[in-house]
């Protein structure tokens, strides 16, 4: 090669020099110069394996990078042998810092450590020729079998006290190489995936999640109330969706995706013959699956949001048609999905049985919710002789939504789930032999963020701000150990503390830097939530808080115009609450 990669001498010299002729500069680890400091890795026994500096400018196209585990992996269809090449550019003081925080039972080098086997390193090879070489296959055995194929299934129960099938979930445990892989593969596939999915599909997708899916639903709830509208909703839960993946129309999807030939075939070989290992308490006993996609996997959020895709885009189509669904801003919104978390959006009892009568579902999972001001009619929606269940309030994405379109019942739900966990972990948090600094990072850290989970999507008055305020005097009370009778006011225990009232603050600040977020990208469908009109007449009287309402009274602005032109400048948009 024209540039040494790599360093492989026992020396430890931090005056190593890249053998290139184009690169004559010292390894000084400079941003775009092309030189990384490759880490001391060593073995179990303590041997220095990999040490001193390299220079890959030269080859950079040959690898790719692994964003979560900061290194590389080398990946040179022309080379006859595979380089298992890992450059971690992580300083050996941040690694010591870890060690000491986890008792020396983790460092970001674990999982390189662990590759560096003869037997992985081998096996490396042979997954890697598998899918990138013009053979299409790899000479030699491998023990302990095709490590692609091979996968260690772990059953983990739903809810506590399991005692049926559909309670546990199966997580599927695949080697380093086999998930390090996958993770190459899935991140040349993306894009393509990703230019596929509509846009109300949130699951398993950058700069989208829970909080984004629950905020549309709430504001499509709270502009359907002003505007006078009852909003029939169903929650549905597909069947067995991860598991009744069907192969073969799976790879035809990919093929139509235009997936490249080499990803496919990484993927067949993956699904291929699939075999799997159950382990329960002391029984071992293997089984072939031939459906569904593995729960645990890098590649199977992706390949399942695209099978997913067409499916729902067949249905979705049949019901723009006929008009089923809730329009905003002249957009029609049937659904709003987090992978196979499903709601149907329908403005008459009607359209809804039309909607569900669309799909293959849980029957007996799926509820309809119906959300108005007040007068909640009752339905009765049946499908395959069966009456699904009307229900007064459904915890979507772990938040609750109820038939008033109000976020109150999930503020008390999530002071209660605070309160519980707090209480678990009481003899630490009000313990005498702990510092107040550590107990308030302690407290932030374990209770508040159960409390503010979904935060940024309340809607809050003074009665719920009142409640959280609360909490959070009843949080510091309990830490000082101070009772109620004491009579000590509120303003009092926190000059003790040298604290102020912070947890409306915080929240506030989380729902400024969503918003933010949010109306930079107009063309994001919460976006369109947010700014579309429903047509309709308001009801007489004072109106109730709306979402953005709130936001614009934080940012002291009058207009919705205003509030945007500030959040197109970032820095002034950040500093603009403060």
């Amino acid at each position: 090669m024209e540039c040494s990669i790599l360093q492989t001498s026992q020396t430890s010299s931090a005056e190593q020099r890249c053998a290139s002729n184009v690169c004559r500069r010292r390894g000084d680890n400079r941003e775009g110069g092309g030189y990384y400091k490759i880490e001391v890795i060593k073995r179990h026994c303590g041997i220095e394996i990999l040490t001193g500096y390299g220079c890959f400018a030269a080859y950079l196209n040959k690898f790719s990078r692994l964003d979560s585990a900061k290194c590389y992996f080398c990946t040179d269809a022309n080379d006859d042998a595979l380089h298992t090449l890992f450059i971690c550019d992580v300083w050996e003081t941040r690694i010591r810092r870890l060690q000491m925080l986890t008792g020396g039972r983790f460092s970001p080098l674990t999982m390189i450590q662990a590759m560096l086997d003869n037997e992985n390193v081998k096996r490396g090879r042979y997954l890697y020729k598998l899918g990138y070489s013009e053979q299409g296959g790899a000479k030699g055995q491998i023990r302990g079998g095709n490590p692609l194929q091979t996968i260690r299934l772990v059953i983990l129960p739903k809810k506590p006290r399991a005692n049926q099938c559909e309670n546990f979930r199966t997580l599927s445990l695949i080697s380093h190489v086999a998930k390090l892989l996958a993770i190459i593969v899935s991140k040349q596939i993306s894009k393509r995936i990703e230019a596929r999915l509509e846009n109300d599909q949130y699951g398993f997708r950058k700069n989208k999640g829970t909080r984004e899916a629950i905020l549309g639903l709430r504001v499509i709830l709270e502009k359907q109330i002003e505007r006078q509208k009852i909003t029939y909703m169903a929650f549905v839960d597909l069947e067995k969706a991860f598991d009744s993946i069907n192969w073969t129309s799976l790879f035809k999807i990919l093929e139509e995706t235009e997936i490249d030939f080499k990803g496919r075939r990484i993927l067949y070989k993956i699904y291929e013959e699939q075999e799997t290992i159950i382990n329960i308490n002391t029984t071992t006993v293997t089984a072939k699956i031939q459906k569904g996609v593995r729960q645990g996997c890098p590649l199977s959020p992706a390949i399942f949001n695209v099978f997913i895709e067409k499916a729902i885009n067949t249905i979705k189509l049949c019901l723009e048609q006929k008009g089923i669904g809730v329009k905003i801003g002249g957009v029609l919104i049937t659904m709003l999905r987090f992978a196979d978390d499903i709601v149907v959006l329908a403005t008459s009892k009607e359209d809804l049985q039309a909607a569900l009568n669309a799909m293959k579902i849980n029957v007996a999972k799926t509820k309809t919710l119906v959300c108005y001001k007040k007068n909640i009619p009752s339905i009765n929606i049946t499908l395959e002789n069966k009456e699904i269940t009307q229900v007064d309030y459904f915890k979507y994405l772990s938040s609750i939504i109820t038939d008033d379109g109000k976020s109150i019942k999930e503020i008390r739900s999530r002071i209660g789930q605070a309160n519980n966990t707090f209480l678990k972990k009481r003899i630490l948090l009000t313990s005498k032999n702990m510092n107040i600094v550590t107990k308030k990072q302690l407290l932030k850290t374990y209770v508040w963020s159960v409390a503010l989970y979904g935060n940024e999507t309340w809607t809050i008055n003074k009665r719920e701000k009142d409640m959280l305020e609360a909490f959070e005097m009843w949080c510091w009370r309990k830490i000082r150990r101070i009772s109620w009778i004491d009579r000590r006011s509120n303003e009092d225990i926190l000059r003790t503390i040298d604290e102020k009232r912070t947890l409306i603050d915080i929240i506030k600040k989380r729902r400024w830097q969503m918003i933010g977020h949010t109306l930079r990208h107009g063309n994001e469908l919460h976006s369109i939530i947010i700014e579309g009109m429903i047509e309709g007449t308001r009801a007489r009287g004072r109106p109730r808080t709306r979402y953005i309402s709130q936001i614009m009274r934080d940012a002291r602005v009058t207009s919705y115009r205003e509030l945007k032109n500030i959040a197109n400048d970032r820095e002034k948009w950040r500093s603009h609450l403060l």
